[in-house]
C-alpha cells in the first residue's frame, strides 16, 4: 500500500476537497439507505470560507501526490470543532480518517483549546462509531428549525416586541463603530463561555460576503448578537434563505427581560430585518438544551427540518454560563 502523508490543508486543495466531500457523503447516504441521494455543489465562496477559517488546524491526506481525504476545523477562541471530515470510499477503513482527526485534535489541544468536538448525522452509525472510538461523548441533539415567510404576514403582531429593544447590523456601521462592536462581540462571547471569541467568525462572514452580524440592544446596552448567512451554500440553491448560525444572549440587570424573553424580542426584530432585506425564509440552529428557544420558534411557526448530534471529547465538553443563550452551528 502506498504511503499516506498527512499535511496542513492549502488553498489549492479547494477543488479536490469539494469533490471528495461529494463522493464520500453520497457513499455514506447510500449506506444509510438513501440510494438516490446527491450532494449539492458547494459554492466557491463557501468553500473559501471553510478553507480560510483555521488552516493551521485543518489537514489533508495525500497519497501518490493526490488528496484522498481531509479534516477541516474551525476555532473560536478557546472553542473549536472539526468537520467536515471525509475520506474517499476506497481508502476508508485504513485509519486515514483517524489520523486526520488526531492531527487536528493534537494541534488544537496544544494551542489552548478547551472545548472541542464535532456535529455529525444521527443516522450515520459508522460516524457515531468512528467518533466514539476516538473518545468523544454524546453532548446533545441540535436542530435546524425553519420557517418560510408570507409577505402579508411576515412578522406576528408588534405587541411581541420588547420596549427599548433594537438591532443594528455590523455592515451598516462606520469603521470606528465596527471595531467597537467587534470588541463587544468578544466580551459577550466570553461572558457566555469562558475564552469563547466569535470575532473571527464575524470578520470572515463579512470578508467572504456570506452575510451579516446583527447586534441586539436593550436600553442601549448590547444584549447579544447573531451571525447570519444570507448567500446560498450550493450552486443549485435558490437564493432567499437566511441561516442564523450563531446567536448569543446574556443576562443584563435584574429589571431586564430574561434571556428567553430577550430571544423572543430579538427573533422578531431579526425576522423584520429578513423581510426588509427581501429574504423569504430562515433557518435557526438550536441545541435542544435550550427548551425555551425551541418552544418560542415552534410558536412562531418554525418546523424542525434537520437534526445533527453534537459530540465532544470527555475532557473538552461545552461549559456555558447559566442565564445565557448560545446557539451555534458546528459544521
Amino acid at each position: 500500500m502506498a504511503r499516506t502523508h498527512i499535511r496542513p490543508i492549502r488553498e489549492e486543495d479547494a477543488d479536490r476537497v469539494r469533490r471528495i466531500l461529494q463522493v464520500a457523503f453520497v457513499d455514506e447516504y447510500r449506506r444509510m439507505g438513501q440510494k438516490n441521494s446527491r450532494i449539492p455543489t458547494m459554492t466557491d465562496r463557501l468553500l473559501a470560507f471553510y478553507l480560510g477559517r483555521a488552516p493551521r488546524y485543518s489537514f489533508a491526506a495525500e497519497r501518490r501526490g493526490g488528496l484522498i481525504g481531509f479534516c477541516l476545523a474551525c476555532r473560536w477562541g478557546s472553542t473549536a470543532w472539526m468537520g467536515p471530515v471525509a475520506v474517499l470510499p476506497p481508502a476508508q477503513g485504513e485509519g486515514v480518517g483517524k489520523r486526520l482527526v488526531e492531527a487536528s485534535t493534537a494541534e488544537l489541544r496544544e494551542n489552548g483549546v478547551i472545548t472541542l468536538g464535532v456535529e455529525t448525522m444521527p443516522r450515520s452509525y459508522r460516524s457515531l462509531q468512528f467518533y466514539s472510538s476516538l473518545g468523544m461523548n454524546f453532548a446533545c441533539l441540535t436542530l435546524d428549525m425553519s420557517r418560510t415567510f408570507r409577505r402579508k404576514n411576515h412578522v406576528k403582531a408588534s405587541t411581541e416586541l420588547i420596549d427599548d429593544m433594537e438591532i443594528r447590523t455590523l455592515g451598516a456601521m462606520s469603521r470606528q463603530e465596527r471595531v467597537q462592536a467587534e470588541g463587544s462581540v468578544a466580551e459577550i462571547s466570553d461572558a457566555v463561555s469562558p475564552g469563547l471569541d466569535y470575532r473571527s467568525e464575524v470578520k470572515a462572514t463579512l470578508h467572504h460576503g456570506l452575510g451579516e452580524t446583527i447586534l441586539a440592544y436593550w436600553k442601549d446596552r448590547l444584549a447579544g448578537f447573531a451571525v447570519v448567512h444570507t448567500e446560498p451554500y450550493a450552486k443549485e440553491e435558490i437564493p432567499g434563505t437566511v441561516r442564523v448560525n450563531i446567536l448569543l444572549l446574556r443576562s443584563l440587570e435584574e429589571e431586564a427581560p430574561g434571556v428567553d424573553r430577550l430571544f423572543e424580542g430579538m427573533i422578531v426584530l431579526v425576522e423584520q430585518w429578513i423581510g426588509k432585506e427581501g429574504y423569504d425564509a430562515a433557518i435557526v440552529r438550536v441545541p435542544v438544551r435550550y427548551v425555551g428557544v425551541r418552544d418560542c420558534l415552534l410558536r412562531r411557526g418554525y418546523s424542525i427540518s434537520h437534526s445533527d448530534v453534537r459530540m465532544t471529547y470527555a475532557d473538552m465538553a461545552e461549559a456555558d454560563r447559566p442565564g445565557t443563550v448560545h446557539l451555534s452551528k458546528w459544521e
